[in-house]
């Protein structure tokens, strides 16, 4: 076979030459985006006849296959899913044209323009802090550092490399396990930061979660962007517009492209709903290494901190159209948001001042002195008629009381950045002791609160001074569940020798749902009964028996704790302190030789000091009745302890 004659595949291009000279054309000229460098061998065919081989580097590709769909990942691009396919027809949807492309993991950041070794692309200048899956503009590829398939999960582990630079990998590292469910593939993906170049906090970038280009082919991108999401409503098609990347609301969460037929892929994403595609090419034209390709990312504007672990999920679907939202219609969803930052910032982002930073331990901490922290919700699409009241559980740890401002966004009155008008708000006054309330807001009494709830803002107060601040642990149309007690902390005093009576307490859910808890003390003289409960809001009653007779002189702290992990406060503890107190004829008896008598009166007498003067120095014991003066109310209980020399002191004396 002659070399003209030979097939042409896309990891192997032959060019071919008789006589003394050959020609190889120059593959960097085909894209700015040149990614491969290329393997050459020669290859002597006849005599006389001579072809080179020009081989880019060969995929090493892991594959899933459930007899449904067909999916690959390049483990010689970091393991970017470079192949999708109908598992019948084999046909790949996925384009690999570039580096940039294929459906990958890539995330913006700080600083605006990132060239730490002065090796930036001329054609990427300025370009910001962008590690991407599959490699760089320069051709250097993402490395995979663990890579495992039982056939039932792939997962990749992978040293990202920094777009718009020469052979510099990010200070992180990329994380893809990937799983399917008949013409879907579910995909979890993780970043891990380590940044060493710099610990600020930058402003929040839209990051595409995640980047999917497909194949020519699949050129008509279809959507919902309506205001009554779940009812079958039309769809939109996204038209070719220049330039070829637009943004909209999916107000179901997905969006395809599809072949004139209607057959292609979609993407979905539970929590999201800005989208941003197009086509880039000529329509119906080429295949996975063609310049001509369909894209569509879901956008969420994030913070990326230096350390931070951030994770998301989405799922993309093989089929017609039709198939495609039948498919997305029959996912588990939520009518009514919930943001709780136990551990991350749940896709919403501040303007003006900005949290503390990763780790997030519970809650959102933001500085309340200089510019006001502003922070903004993630696009969204829930019926107002769902949405009747929001809870903002918040700790504000201040001087004096703020105003705390929701605002609403209404019908995508906004796409990328949203619209609050002041008519579109509500304001709860704070309360500055520092510990956690839970505001309840009642939206549904608003007039102009109708419609599709497209976006949240929250605006904690302003006029801050120095050391000021607040901790956010949620922002929810759902009270999450959470204990309440009906008493907060317990001070008690007995007198020596004797014993406390019982009191009770009570603990309910004031919150949504129902609480299943355990009750533990940690002091040998306090017993809490019974150990469990349970409430859906409806206080339980419990018992507390204190163990006091043997016990000496002095103070005793001890802890009631009450702990249901499912509740946003646990664990709620309650404070006791106990107090042993000396009886009075312990204090009365100035001389402690165990009777009351004359040599007792001496002193009493000596540090007499008349109503209304408090004691010298050395005679506040003598203040028998705790008033801060020594005067004839001392005397009288003096008396009534008064047993005579060597004669005992009766115990109970002036009790």
């Amino acid at each position: 076979m002659l070399a003209q004659d030979w097939p042409i595949s896309a990891d192997m291009r032959v060019y071919w030459m008789r006589g003394p000279s050959w020609e190889v054309p120059d593959l960097r000229g085909t894209s700015m985006h040149a990614r491969r460098r290329p393997h050459v061998s020669f290859v002597i065919l006849s005599w006389g006849i001579f072809c080179i081989l020009v081989t880019p580097t060969l995929g090493q590709m892991s594959y899933l296959n459930n007899g449904v769909i067909r999916i690959g990942v390049d483990l010689s691009k970091g393991g970017s899913i470079t192949y999708l396919a109908d598992a019948g027809t084999g046909q790949n949807m996925i384009n690999s044209y570039d580096l940039g492309r294929q459906i990958q993991q890539s995330y913006y950041s700080g600083p605006s323009n990132f060239d730490p070794y002065n090796n930036q692309h001329p054609s990427w200048s300025p370009w910001s802090w962008n590690p991407i899956q599959s490699g760089d503009v320069y051709g250097h590829r993402g490395t995979v550092l663990q890579h495992s398939n039982n056939q039932t999960e792939i997962y990749v582990k992978s040293r990202p490399m920094q777009w718009a630079l020469n052979n510099v990998p990010g200070e992180a590292t990329f994380e893809t396990w990937i799983r399917l469910e008949g013409t879907a593939a579910r995909v979890r993906a993780r970043l891990t930061n380590a940044r060493t170049d710099t610990a600020e906090l930058f402003s929040a970038r839209h990051q595409e979660m995640p980047a999917v280009y497909t194949i020519g082919l699949l050129h008509r991108l279809f959507t919902y962007q309506g205001l009554e999401p779940w009812t079958n409503g039309t769809l939109s098609e996204i038209g070719h517009v220049p330039p070829p990347w637009v943004n909209w609301r999916a107000t179901e969460g997905w969006a395809a492209l599809v072949n004139n037929s209607g057959w292609g892929l979609g993407l979905y994403r539970a929590d999201g709903t800005l989208f941003i595609g197009g086509f880039a090419g000529t329509p119906d034209t080429g295949g996975p290494t063609s310049s001509h390709t369909g894209h569509m990312s879901c956008l969420f504007r994030e913070h990326l901190d230096s350390n931070i672990v951030f994770e998301y999920e989405y799922a993309i679907i093989l089929g017609w159209l039709s198939d495609i939202r039948t498919w997305v219609y029959q996912q588990p969803r939520t009518t009514r948001p919930t943001y709780h930052f136990a551990n991350n910032r749940q896709h919403w982002h501040s303007q003006g001042a900005f949290d503390t930073g990763f780790p997030i331990d519970g809650s959102l901490r933001f500085p309340l002195a200089g510019a006001p922290p502003i922070l903004i919700g993630p696009p969204c699409a829930f019926y107002a008629a769902d949405v009747p009241t929001m809870y903002i559980r918040a700790a504000y740890q201040t001087a004096s009381a703020r105003t705390g401002r929701l605002y609403w966004e209404l019908n995508n009155e906004g796409i990328t950045g949203g619209v609050f008008p002041i008519e579109q708000s509500m304001t709860f006054t704070t309360i500055p002791d520092g510990e956690f309330h839970t505001y309840v807001l009642p939206l549904e009494s608003e007039p102009s609160y109708t419609g599709l709830l497209s976006r949240l803002r929250f605006d904690p107060g302003h006029g801050g001074m120095s050391g000021e601040s607040v901790q956010i642990q949620y922002i929810s149309a759902t009270r999450l569940p959470e204990i309440e007690t009906s008493v907060t902390k317990l001070e008690r005093s007995v007198y020596y020798g004797t014993t406390l009576s019982n009191e009770t307490f009570t603990v309910r859910n004031a919150g949504s749902g129902t609480i299943n808890f355990s009750i533990a003390d940690d002091a040998p003289w306090l017993n809490v009964t019974p150990s469990t409960g349970t409430s859906s809001g409806e206080a339980k009653t419990f018992n507390i028996s204190y163990s006091t007779a043997g016990m000496a002189l002095g103070e005793y702290n001890a802890t009631i704790t009450v702990v249901d992990p499912n509740a946003i406060n646990s664990p709620r503890t309650i404070p006791v302190m106990l107090h042993v107190r000396p009886t009075m004829a312990m204090r009365a008896d100035f001389d402690g030789d165990g009777d009351v008598d004359m040599a007792d009166f001496g002193h009493l007498q000596a540090c007499y000091s008349g109503s209304g003067m408090p004691p010298v120095a050395g005679c506040e014991n003598a203040d028998l009745d705790g008033n801060n003066t020594i005067d004839q109310n001392d005397f009288t209980l003096f008396r009534q302890c008064l047993s005579g020399t060597n004669i005992p002191v009766n115990p109970l004396c002036g009790q």
